[in-house]
């Protein structure tokens, strides 16, 4: 049971929908500096639907849809679903939802909130960040419990601005990328470093694809399990761009994310 509820908190991770853990006020307010990057002005973000599979070593355990809508000039909004298979729910059950507004123009987080469901328990969390006043606020309720989180930061992203962030940026092979991300109980310096471009199949059909390895320094907690190994992820070589597909190395093996066909 251990290692299945392991498993499942790799494939949250992997998806980015579920980073959330118990950190302090004093664990929150770290020194870490970032750069502040500019996206194409040019540039348009992914809307629609996108579908993805879950496996472990190649079986079916998980599914994740996201969808993106714009929300008038300058806005994006972000809703995010997904959860355990249905195998995998005899021994565990885990349902994520999360909902969100990124701006745009110049790109900038506002708001992310999650709903979890890990069978009977259920966790929330809300994620605000202002750049006007360099506020970064959370809420987490679990248990009755309320817990409330606020650092003063200028540059850090939550998890679907960040998403964003990566995806629009310009590649060469080499470039490294260092973005502070909060998930609302912990912050994570996230380093993506271009490995160059593939042709890989996903979505039905063979596709040029920029692959990235991402790597994820715990600022609040060092992954003092030592859960999560490294992640490479593929994305559309044509703009706007969208994840093609993803892979994490931890201690269960393998867990891999792609898109579905349409």
């Amino acid at each position: 049971m251990r290692a299945t509820r392991r498993l499942a908190a790799c494939l949250a991770g992997l998806c980015l929908l579920s980073l959330q853990g118990h950190a302090g006020m004093e664990r929150l307010d770290v020194a870490v500096s970032t750069p502040v990057y500019a996206l194409p002005a040019t540039l348009t973000h992914p809307e629609g639907r996108f579908d993805y599979r879950l496996s472990w070593m190649g079986i079916p355990v998980g599914h994740a849809r996201i969808e993106a809508r714009a929300a008038g000039p300058g806005w994006l909004d972000v809703a995010v679903r997904g959860g355990t298979a249905s195998a995998i729910d005899l021994l565990w059950r885990y349902r994520v939802e999360g909902h969100g507004t990124v701006r745009t123009d110049p790109l900038a987080p506002v708001r992310f909130a999650t709903l979890e469901r890990e069978n009977d328990r259920v966790r929330e969390v809300e994620v605000r960040i202002d750049r006007r006043t360099g506020a970064a606020r959370s809420e987490r309720r679990a248990g009755g419990v309320v817990d409330r989180y606020e650092f003063e930061s200028t540059n850090s992203f939550d998890i679907p601005s960040s998403v964003l962030l990566v995806l629009g940026l310009d590649y060469e092979p080499g470039d490294r990328f260092r973005i502070d991300t909060f998930t609302g109980t912990r912050r994570y310096l996230v380093e993506a470093v271009v490995r160059g471009l593939e042709s890989i199949r996903a979505g039905g059909e063979r596709r040029d694809a920029w692959k990235l390895r991402l790597s994820t320094d715990d600022l609040t907690d060092r992954d003092p399990d030592g859960l999560h190994h490294a992640t490479e992820l593929w994305v559309s070589r044509e703009r706007p761009r969208v994840l093609l597909r993803a892979r994490s190395w931890t201690f269960v093996g393998p867990v891999s994310l792609e898109l579905a066909e349409p």
